[in-house]
């Protein structure tokens, strides 16, 4: 069932725990060819936002988001976000957010997802909304490579730390 309305935007609010694995790219051959792990973390992130939109929607879904973060860390703090979607009880949708880290670098983004739920929209001709917002992540680290020398060492097991070998 088609729903469609006139008036005024709606407003926009979201809610995620999120899995998180962050590789930095950017050091992990170097890395490699000294004999140690690339830098990889493994951790959660947390989000809350709000802002306005052209509908209202009401969905529970999943998505897949990439960025060019180096560290979780990175991911912590205020981000800008826009975003759109489109079905009925079943939907797809893409976000991008954009934030500043701490030393200023400008961490990108983007996101596309499915959902399951509901959009009353004002478009008559396509079930679509279309939202922005302001957000907010902490972050968790779960594991992370940096520190898994120290890690070893402490449990006595530091013989399985690769070492540089003769060139």
């Amino acid at each position: 069932m088609r729903h469609h309305r006139r008036g005024a935007p709606g407003y926009f609010g979201t809610a995620s725990v999120c899995p998180t694995v962050v590789i930095d790219e950017t050091t992990a051959l170097e890395r490699i060819r000294q004999f140690q792990l690339p830098k990889l973390q493994i951790g959660v992130v947390g989000s809350l936002g709000g802002g306005g939109g052209s509908g209202f929607v009401g969905t529970l879904g999943v998505a897949v988001q990439t960025s060019n973060a180096t560290d979780l860390s990175d991911l912590s703090g205020f981000a800008v976000f826009v975003g759109g979607s489109v079905g009925e009880a079943a939907g797809v949708g893409a976000d991008v957010s954009v934030a500043r880290t701490s030393d200023g670098r400008v961490i990108f983004a983007p996101s596309v997802g499915v959902s399951a739920g509901f959009r009353i929209t004002p478009f008559p001709v396509a079930p679509a909304e279309v939202h922005g917002g302001l957000s907010h992540s902490s972050t968790v680290v779960v594991f992370d490579t940096d520190h898994l020398e120290d890690l070893l060492a402490t449990m006595g097991l530091e013989y399985l730390v690769p070492t540089p070998g003769p060139r």
